[in-house]
């Protein structure tokens, strides 16, 4: 039986979002999997604050945002995953993969 791998990118999505004259969103990164067994989320980073000066999502520059990834990162790597040197456009859309057990 040939090997099988699973994928996983890591990208954010909005947990709540405030309007208003300076509108603000509370987000977090989510790594996002696929495979053999279907589509699931892999790992979860905690919530922050994205302020209304953030246009373009997560900035690499905040410490609470580089802070988040790296948690992600480190839950992706104890839990069997190892990254690839492909990666998406945004600093954070990273990649990575593992073989799935048989």
């Amino acid at each position: 039986m040939p090997e099988q791998w699973e994928t996983c990118t890591i990208t954010y999505e909005t947990v709540r979002e405030v309007k208003g004259i300076f509108p603000k969103e509370s987000v977090r990164f989510v790594a996002q999997a696929a495979g053999p067994r279907g589509e699931y989320i892999a790992a979860k980073s905690k919530t922050f604050a994205l302020g209304a000066f953030n246009l373009y999502g997560p900035n690499e520059k905040k410490k609470e945002h580089a802070a988040a990834l790296k948690a992600v990162v480190e839950e992706l790597v104890k839990d069997g995953w190892e990254q690839v040197p492909e990666k998406g456009q945004p600093w954070f859309n990273l990649k990575f993969r593992r073989q799935v057990e048989g």
